[in-house]
């Protein structure tokens, strides 16, 4: 199992509310490293009220819970309200595990959300 770091409520925004997920999207950060810190510069630089993602997986594999899933949150422009973002750190190359925190995360929000693979989406 992956380690969490549960940053809820010490991160920006998080005000609106969402009812229903029906697509997880995969983003990747189009950087070599970074965290929710770094991140939040640069959605704050945009005038975003609340951050990109839900969960960010950091390149050793822990994964920075965000929010809770009935926050909305700014990933995909014209789908926030029904999405859940979860963001790998990486610009293509990802590590091993990495990828094994966005199975494991992909997996678990698939039960919860009662959704299927086919719903999970890059961006």
């Amino acid at each position: 199992m992956e380690k969490v770091t549960d940053l809820r409520g010490k991160v920006m925004g998080g005000g609106d509310k969402q009812s229903k997920i029906t697509k997880i999207a995969r983003h990747h950060s189009a950087t070599t490293s970074g965290n929710v810190n770094s991140f939040q510069n640069h959605w704050r630089s945009l005038g975003w009220k609340t951050a990109g993602y839900h969960k960010i997986i950091l390149r050793d594999g822990t994964v920075q819970l965000c929010y809770d899933s009935n926050v909305v949150t700014n990933g995909v422009c014209g789908h926030n309200q029904t999405s859940y973002h979860i963001c790998v750190v990486g610009n293509g190359s990802f590590t091993a595990a990495q990828e094994r925190s966005f199975e494991e995360r992909a997996k678990y929000n698939l039960k919860r959300f009662v959704l299927k693979v086919s719903d999970v989406l890059g961006h």
